[in-house]
């Protein structure tokens, strides 16, 4: 089965979040981030339920209960249409508005 840190860097790639975002979203430093990705450090209770909120997911996805909680999506696409998705995530629209 998946560590918590091998799902987070899973999902963090499916939605083309860096370790910076991630790290500002929660308020901690990037090289934090990068220790939950390879399980040299666990996230706390709060930093689950956050995490999850910004990755899309469930948290009993993050902790290894279920492997249904990626975005309903995810389980039917190639390496390809996912490598897509992480791109498009990362296109900056601003110049739109």
């Amino acid at each position: 089965m998946d560590t918590i840190g091998q799902r987070i860097a899973y999902a963090m790639k499916l939605k083309g979040i860096s370790n910076i975002d991630m790290a500002d979203y929660l308020g901690v430093n990037a090289s934090y981030i990068a220790k939950f990705k390879t399980d040299a450090r666990r996230p706390n209770t709060f930093q689950i339920d956050k995490i999850a909120q910004k990755l899309d997911v469930t948290t009993d996805y993050l902790l290894g209960i279920e492997d249904t909680g990626l975005p309903y999506y995810v389980d039917i696409l190639n390496e390809n249409e996912k490598q897509g998705i992480s791109l498009m995530n990362n296109i900056n629209l601003s110049f739109l508005i």
